[in-house]
């Protein structure tokens, strides 16, 4: 028995939990069946979740006579209790212990089921509050991908449900590794509202931005393993689609750039399948994961890393823009704050408990790339 139906044979037996919702109206999911698995080695860019096919659905009264290690193997029924939220808010971590074996990391795992009478399109929105890595998958098709290296904050995206029962699977980590995080209160909300009724309500059509919309139709998701690579690594990614589920057979134009242009790799790579490029020995600095659309849709995605040692690459590039008689010692200043706010040890924003995240590293990487053409430092190898 493959894990999906494992999955789906776990929710017919949870019958007398409340864990199926309509997907014929907006719905908020908020009510899971969870369980925990501890893990040996993370796969920084994996693809299949971490999950045994061992737990089974137990009761309040039978996790009475159960060792922690048993009630925390088998799924048992959790529902938002966050009031100020209106229970949108999920924080299942609060049911497990924060404790596992040294050199191991404890995942727990959310499940619960949308129920639709038809095909029908959704519109998923998923968030964090303290941000940190979270995967999804419905009806086994990875939707949504991050790893302690790499993440996003939020995700949207369109999934096309199939008629009778969708089974929905999300992990979050415990961080046990680092207690910093690991003591903080996380939680993440899990939003499904179907697309007609999304993109026909009233007030919606005031908002809504039509290449937002082209967006989630038709671009993707680049899921890097991680922001910094060193000389001679491969770099490797996840390419998923913003609407789902995706013809696998349909290839995606893939292009990796140094920053001054100069093509490294140009490749067609299967979506939902980790992706490692290879680079000359000549990269440094930042580098740009370019993915094509499809369907005539021609904004091309692009997510930044970096390539060497951030610290000395960095520490190079103000020096040398120092030199110079028309630096702007304002803008060194600011680009050396926003280039070191992050903890290469700890992997959090320094003098913080919050992880970096997308959208931070983009930052940092743009103002690398602003620096590189306000200063005109196209012969130095940080940007080669």
């Amino acid at each position: 028995m493959g894990v999906q139906d494992y999955l789906n044979k776990v929710i017919e037996s949870a019958l007398h939990y409340p864990v199926t919702f309509s997907g014929d109206k907006k719905a908020i999911l908020n009510r899971w069946l969870v369980k925990a698995e501890i893990v040996d080695v993370l796969n920084e860019n994996g693809v299949d979740p971490y999950i045994s096919e061992n737990g089974i659905v137990i009761s309040e009264n039978e996790a009475d006579n159960l060792s922690d290690e048993e009630i925390e193997s088998n799924w048992r029924y959790y529902i938002s209790d966050h009031e100020r939220s209106f229970y949108h808010y999920n924080s299942p971590e609060k049911l497990f212990k924060n404790a596992c074996e040294k050199g191991k990391e404890k995942m727990v795992y959310c499940l619960c089921n949308i129920f639709s009478n038809d095909d029908k399109e959704v519109l998923v929105h998923i968030s964090t509050n303290l941000p940190s890595p979270i995967r999804v998958w419905i009806n086994g098709e990875l939707c949504v991908s991050g790893n302690p290296n790499y993440f996003a904050k939020n995700s949207a995206f369109i999934f096309k449900l199939n008629k009778g029962n969708n089974a929905v699977l999300v992990e979050r980590s415990m961080f046990v590794r680092n207690r910093m995080l690991s003591i903080a209160t996380r939680f993440f909300t899990f939003v499904v509202t179907p697309f007609d009724e999304f993109i026909s309500n009233k007030t919606n059509k005031r908002f809504l931005d039509r290449n937002v919309l082209n967006y989630l139709k038709f671009g993707y998701a680049i899921i890097p393993s991680k922001a910094f690579y060193q000389p001679g690594e491969k770099v490797s990614f996840i390419i998923l689609p913003k609407s789902m589920p995706y013809s696998k057979n349909v290839p995606v134009k893939v292009t990796v750039k140094t920053a001054l242009g100069r093509t490294v790799s140009t490749i067609f790579a299967e979506v939902l399948k980790v992706v490692s490029v290879e680079t000359d020995d000549s990269v440094r600095g930042v580098i740009s994961i370019i993915a094509e659309g499809n369907a005539g849709y021609k904004k091309k995605e692009i997510v930044n890393v970096f390539y060497g040692n951030f610290k000395e690459e960095k520490n190079k590039l103000i020096e040398k823009a120092m030199e110079r008689q028309d630096s702007n010692e304002e803008m060194i200043k600011t680009f050396s704050e926003i280039t070191d706010m992050y903890d290469m040890r700890t992997g959090l924003i320094k003098a913080g408990s919050e992880t970096m995240h997308e959208y931070m590293y983009h930052q940092m990487f743009e103002a690398c790339l602003w620096n590189k053409w306000k200063h005109n430092l196209s012969g130095w190898r940080w940007w080669s």
